[in-house]
């Protein structure tokens, strides 16, 4: 499977000196992680301006009213959601925000299946164009993260790049029983969770402090049935009846 950096292409001291800075930064993390940083590099999807080797630092891609609405996560929270997603080759993978690309890149990486939605019409054609660049098999299609993508569910894992009030009714329908979620997820403050499915519960084994940039379309709901969750983060969370 192409493995989403150009035919011989080689390494540089830059991406090198990252991919280093990463398995500093952040202790344990997994070798298919750092071998997929390796092989993409991030100067291909970074806009002009903009340091693509700063570990630390997303870099914002559209704005509405002065106010980021998409943005290239920076390395080390990309590395960090990568290690909670524990993508397995020939997984089905579902990204919800694809920004430039860059993360389904990266998952692609990894030996997986990767389809991409994206909202803002005018990114998804920026990233087709850049993943076609660097030869990564990574699909980017339009579409809302409050519905997902049905066409090619069901999904072994899906990951959000961006915040979301609660788990959009979508994915119970839309993912294998097994499946793992990563979401990141807002109350007072925001977590980016790994969620393993069992049947019509998934379990949080993961909780990191995070940032991002809220999920378009998803209006919070103080009456709504995840508005009472106690502990946060929360430890389950159950499938409605109305899913």
């Amino acid at each position: 499977m192409d493995t989403g950096e150009r035919p011989g292409r080689q390494q540089t001291p830059a991406r090198s000196a990252l991919v280093r800075e990463l398995s500093h930064r952040v202790p344990g993390l997994d070798p298919t992680v750092l071998d997929a940083f390796s092989r993409v590099d991030r100067a291909d999807f970074v806009p002009p301006g903009f340091d693509p080797y700063d570990v630390s630092a997303p870099v914002p891609l559209a704005e509405v009213d002065g106010r980021a609405v998409s943005t290239i996560s920076a390395p080390d929270m990309v590395a960090l959601m990568l290690q909670q997603a524990e993508i397995l080759p020939g997984d089905r993978v579902l990204e919800v925000g694809a920004g430039s690309g860059y993360s389904a890149a990266l998952m692609a990486a990894h030996g997986a299946r990767v389809t991409s939605i994206e909202i803002i019409a005018e990114l998804v054609e920026s990233a087709r164009a850049t993943l076609r660049a660097c030869g990564s098999p990574a699909r980017v299609m339009v579409g809302d993260g409050m519905a997902g993508r049905p066409e090619d569910a069901p999904y072994d894992r899906v990951v959000f790049t961006c915040a979301a009030h609660r788990l959009p009714p979508w994915v119970w329908t839309q993912t294998t029983d097994r499946a793992r979620v990563v979401i990141p997820l807002r109350r007072d403050s925001t977590y980016c969770l790994a969620l393993v499915r069992d049947a019509d519960v998934f379990t949080c084994v993961d909780a990191i402090p995070c940032g991002f940039v809220p999920l378009i379309g998803d209006v919070e709901d103080a009456s709504g049935p995840d508005a009472a969750w106690s502990p946060w983060p929360p430890r389950t969370l159950s499938r409605h009846p109305s899913t």
